[in-house]
Parts: structure tokens; sequence; C-alpha cells
């Protein structure tokens, strides 16, 4: 199976629950990696108001595979009732990186 690397991108409100959320991520093997950038600042209209807020950025390393999976994931555990979801498609230019992205993603069981 030939991975499709995908890069979703998403926003949380504190340091606690990016992570929380990025932990999850990984403990599932639903994403290889998850690169937190702190201190965004969100500009964005919500409920016809203005809002700017102080948000975390995530970026989520994923298999494009995955994404259904991430969606019903963040059901149940993204803060936001409407979570941003926003899919990059990526290349993995470096061998050694994609066999660490695949085995990430796809571990082998254990007999």
């Amino acid at each position: 199976m030939k991975p499709e690397p995908t890069i979703l991108i998403t926003s949380v409100s504190n340091g606690h629950d990016a992570a929380n959320l990025a932990g999850q991520l990984i403990e599932f093997s639903l994403a290889a990696c998850v690169t937190r950038l702190p201190q965004g600042i969100s500009h964005f209209k919500w409920e016809g108001k203005i809002c700017t807020e102080n948000e975390e950025i995530l970026l989520i390393k994923t298999d494009r595979v995955k994404i259904g999976e991430i969606k019903d994931f963040f059901k149940n555990h993204h803060p936001y009732s409407t979570p941003e979801i926003i899919a990059i498609n990526a290349t993995i230019e470096h061998e050694g990186y994609l066999q660490w992205f695949k085995d990430s993603l796809y571990p082998k069981k254990s007999s």
C-alpha cells in the first residue's frame, strides 16, 4: 500500500487541548507526527461577529485514508464543536522518513 501523505491543519484554544489532541492522535496511529505551533492569532467571523482569538495550530502528518477516522475522532475529542480540518496533499522526499511515516501509521501487530 502506497501512502498518500497529507497534512491536516486544525486549531485549538490552548496548549492543554493541543497536547491532549496531539498525544491521542499519535497513540491511536491516526498521525505519524503532530507539530504544535503556539501563539497563533486567528481572525474570523463566527455567528455574525468578527472574532480575534489566541490559538495553537496543529499540523497533523497523516495518510489521506485516515482522514475519515480523524474526523470521527474529532467528533468526540476536539474541543471545538466546528473544528477546522484543512487537508493539504504532501510528498515525502526522503525514503527513510517515508518508511518511518508508514511504520508510525501502520504499526506491525505483535504475535
